[in-house]
């Protein structure tokens, strides 16, 4: 009978496994875990915003732009993909960058949001973008409605409860979506309560610059991961975002080679 033998061949593997331990205890708390011999324990070094885990008594990563690194981006380093769909591998002959892509496009944005070149340039939506929002918010937008058109907005409320967006800056086109436009508007009230005309300018201009940048745990293709380093590239204060974090860690050549003890 095919159907017995089945049975008992199917209760007698079951039987054997049930004596074997497939799935190992986990460590008890406190305990030592087990390291190969010859292996250094990794203690997790302290870097701006990022935490790396590299071998005691080695070197730790560096900002781009200190000590040595005169360029932020050499003229031969290329992209060669993503971390987390956050940071841009950057390699070249001397070692490797990690870029933050969401710092690092928003200082390319901010810039480009400063330079008299770029103003008042604005490109034109295919089809105007209405966004609900509070009623507050509209008294907001018709306040700062002079300098969103300095910047290339083309934005005014759009009865009781909406504002209607007809065109973006040029250099913020990642604004053409409801959501970021949305987001934008939300933080008037943010730039609303900064001191002086000056202080609210800038605000405004971190702001955009922020929200129409490429953002954290967006995929990219190579050719716009190699973009973003063309546009770092003409940056005047390319180490950090507008708000001060780090845009770039730096790993040279000599400091993977002692990490890996080939040095």
């Amino acid at each position: 009978d095919e159907l017995a033998v089945y049975e008992f061949v199917k209760e007698g593997v079951r039987e054997a496994l049930s004596k074997v331990r497939l799935i190992p205890e986990p460590a008890r708390r406190g305990a030592e875990p087990r390291r190969p011999p010859g292996v250094t324990p990794l203690t997790p070094v302290e870097f701006g915003q990022v935490k790396l885990a590299v071998s005691e008594g080695e070197p730790s990563p560096r900002r781009a732009g200190e000590a040595d690194d005169e360029l932020p981006l050499p003229r031969d380093a290329r992209a060669i993909g993503q971390v987390l769909d956050t940071y841009v591998v950057v390699e070249h002959p001397d070692g490797l960058f990690l870029l933050d892509q969401h710092a690092a496009h928003e200082r390319v944005v901010f810039e480009a949001l400063k330079s008299t070149i770029v103003a008042h340039a604005r490109q034109s939506l295919l089809s105007p973008i209405s966004i609900d929002v509070q009623p507050g918010m509209l008294a907001r937008v018709k306040e700062f409605a002079p300098m969103l058109s300095e910047l290339g907005f083309d934005m005014e409320p759009f009865g009781a409860r909406a504002v209607l967006v007809r065109a973006v800056p040029v250099v913020a086109g990642e604004l053409e979506s409801a959501e970021r436009l949305h987001d934008l508007v939300d933080d008037l009230e943010r730039v609303g309560k900064a001191k002086g005309l000056d202080a609210r300018r800038d605000e405004l201009l971190h702001r955009v610059a922020c929200h129409a940048a490429i953002r954290a745990g967006e995929r990219l293709t190579l050719e716009r991961m190699e973009r973003l380093i063309v546009e770092m590239r003409r940056l005047k204060v390319p180490y950090t975002c507008p708000h001060g974090r780090p845009v770039a860690i730096s790993l040279s050549k000599r400091d993977l080679e002692r990490m890996f003890g080939r040095a």
